[in-house]
């Protein structure tokens, strides 16, 4: 039997461990007039020379994971498209401790950043398939993508 994972409110109190909430929420944009509000470093890419603005087609599925992934060389973001939210799972950097994993609902409209090292996985559709666009160092997915398998399955929710 799977254990369960709670899913959280995504609130940058909630989130701090894992790395930045993107979201214009409580901010005042930098710029703007009738037809635009802009609002400008939401979140940055520090010592990093080429980034890539990428889309991952997160495919609807079970709430169920038995593995993770991380990248100790840069941070990423992703942000959902298309108006619907999604499940994320994340796990401190350092030594992975699965007690210390959380799971997210992060809404459209808001995107998440994760710090160097923290563990995740692909986000988890609640309605249908939705891109996320993923926001991280050129060639991470060729160069820098290690998986973890957990010690058992855990399902996600409820």
């Amino acid at each position: 039997m799977a254990k369960k994972l709670e899913i959280l409110e995504l609130t940058q109190e909630n989130f701090n461990e894992f790395g930045q909430v993107i979201t214009s929420d409580n901010k005042n944009p930098e710029a703007g007039d009738e037809n635009f509000n802009w609002f400008e470093r939401l979140g940055s890419f520090k010592g990093i020379d080429e980034v890539s603005v990428n889309i991952l087609e997160c495919k609807k599925r079970a709430l169920k994971i038995d593995k993770l992934e991380l990248h100790h060389e840069t941070p990423e973001a992703v942000i959902p498209m298309g108006g619907e939210d999604v499940i994320a799972v994340v796990a401190p950097a350092g030594k992975l401790d699965e007690s210390k994993m959380k799971a997210f609902r992060v809404p459209a409209g808001k995107g998440i950043m994760l710090n160097i090292g923290v563990r995740h996985f692909i986000p988890y559709p609640l309605n249908r398939n939705v891109n996320c666009v993923i926001v991280f160092k050129h060639a991470t997915g060729a160069n820098d993508l290690i998986f973890e398998q957990l010690s058992e399955e855990y399902e996600i929710g409820g």
